[in-house]
């Protein structure tokens, strides 16, 4: 039976991913990584001439983007911006199954999907469901919501 090397931790944004990654990380003696990190350094060094769909999100602030992009639109720059990142993550994940100490990584971009056809059994992943009223109370106490709603 091979041990888990890597345990991802998925959800929605505010969902509690990178508060229960550091205190599993902290409990199992492991190190944590948060693809809040990773992902800023990944767009930094891909230009988004170079891959636009990375950036699908960027160039305006995020109150303004996420309260004048329409629902659609926000689903459609979330999968594509999943899309172009995932590549990236994935080669974190896999590296850290073969190289350096066991990891808890949380991240947004862990989706079941892409997740399950990692197909290692060096990998656990556990995805958080958050109750919708939760998380909009969590959004409403963001220091920029006020200046987000008409």
């Amino acid at each position: 039976m091979v041990q888990a090397k890597v345990l991802l931790i998925g959800g929605p944004p505010g969902g509690g991913k990178t508060t229960t990654g550091q205190a599993a990380a902290a409990r199992l003696g492991w190190v944590s990584l948060t693809l809040d990190d990773i992902v800023p350094a990944i767009k930094a060094l891909v230009p988004p001439e170079e891959n636009p769909d990375l950036h699908a999100m960027s160039g305006i602030p995020p109150h303004e983007y996420f309260t004048t992009t329409s629902p659609d639109g926000l689903l459609a720059d979330t999968d594509r911006a999943h899309a172009a990142l995932w590549p990236a993550v994935e080669a974190v994940i896999r590296y850290r199954c073969v190289v350096g100490a066991p990891v808890v990584i949380d991240g947004y971009h862990l989706l079941p999907e892409r997740v399950a056809e990692l197909d290692r059994s060096d990998v656990f992943a556990v995805f958080l469901d958050v109750d919708p009223a939760e998380l909009e109370r969590r959004e409403r106490a963001l220091s920029w919501y006020d200046r987000s709603v008409g």
